[in-house]
């Protein structure tokens, strides 16, 4: 009888991190899955010291 359920073995390696690294996440609109292109938030530009 089958039960349509077999155990698999999958083999896996844990490595060190070799440095720090960012992680970015992006964000997908609803059902196209286009990415969501969030403006930065405008402040007055910076001025020079004359």
């Amino acid at each position: 009888m089958d039960t349509g359920s077999e155990k698999v073995s999958l083999p896996v390696g844990l490595y060190t991190a070799t440095g720090s690294h960012t992680i970015h996440f992006h964000q997908l609109q609803r059902g196209t899955s286009d990415r969501i292109r969030n403006k930065g938030s405008t402040s007055a530009p910076a001025t020079r010291p004359t």
